[in-house]
């Protein structure tokens, strides 16, 4: 005995889109990653953060690390980590290793914020670098939506049918203009069906 299936079957209460990978349009960012692209310089310097052990001198076994990211020999974000050699961690690599990183992020994440505010100013320029090839979004995605021959009958046969309630018919009336061409025509032929 030979079952064919339908390897798809539309619901006619909840159209689905179909996404198609595009073609030739340029992507809208492109100009700003452009911007965005290329190497870039940095020195991250690691201290032991002696205002930190001073402050917390009362606490045995503080380890306590500034690591301060620079560009051109200029600061431009500083981060600190610290823990306590205790029962709780008391692998000596281990923790000196958790504090050095806790630095290190501490310091990256006050940098990216920083380099944002340089982004917007003309003082920080981004290194040049020759552009990628674009990004590529559908360019006739605007030819492929529902055309009005189809929309009209679709709501024609949305308000005569007698197997939906009026909440579903309200749902199809207002998600009308979203479908495609191609599911407006399933639709359609799942009401006629």
């Amino acid at each position: 005995m030979n079952t064919i299936y339908k390897t798809k079957v539309a619901s006619p209460y909840q159209p689905t889109r179909k996404t198609t990978p595009a073609v030739t349009k340029q992507h809208p960012a492109e100009a700003e990653i452009a911007k965005c692209m290329g190497a870039y310089d940095f020195t991250a310097v690691f201290e032991k953060d002696t205002h930190a052990k001073e402050m917390f001198k009362n606490i045995p076994n503080l380890i306590a690390f500034v690591c301060t990211i620079k560009r051109g020999g200029v600061a431009i974000g500083q981060g600190k980590g610290m823990s306590v050699l205790n029962q709780a961690n008391k692998y000596v690599e281990k923790t000196v290793q958790t504090v050095w990183n806790y630095a290190l992020i501490d310091a990256i994440s006050k940098t990216t914020r920083i380099l944002d505010s340089f982004h917007s100013t003309t003082d920080f320029k981004m290194p040049e670098v020759a552009p990628l090839p674009s990004y590529e979004i559908k360019d006739s995605y605007e030819s492929e939506m529902i055309t009005e021959k189809q929309r009209s009958y679709l709501l024609e046969l949305v308000n005569t049918s007698s197997i939906i309630s009026d909440e579903e018919k309200n749902h199809w009336s207002s998600t009308i203009d979203d479908l495609t061409k191609d599911e407006a025509s399933e639709a359609i032929q799942s009401f006629k069906n």
